[in-house]
């Protein structure tokens, strides 16, 4: 996983910060094909860091940020696996 040190210079097209979100639920997202992601100080959002963002993400220059979500322990079981292949 790409960790960023900087939340300034991610330039995120997904870009989910301090919510009250639970879940993500995107199921039909297959790619981000410009900019970064960057997914954090979500307390109760679960299993975000369970996908394969660099699957989704279209470059390896593409920027990653997922910290300070629920982790696994806080969360109920997972009943949906989604398989994402490199476009």
């Amino acid at each position: 996983m790409r960790v960023l040190c900087c939340v300034g210079s991610i330039g995120a097209s997904l870009h989910i910060y301090r919510t009250s979100l639970q879940n993500l639920d995107l199921r039909s997202l297959i790619s981000i094909r410009n900019g970064g992601v960057l997914i954090k100080s979500n307390p109760q959002l679960c299993y975000v860091d369970t996908v394969h963002w660099e699957l989704i993400q279209s470059s390896d220059d593409q920027k990653l940020l997922v910290a300070g979500n629920a982790n696994a322990s806080q969360c109920g079981m997972c009943c949906v696996t989604y398989q994402y292949a490199k476009n």
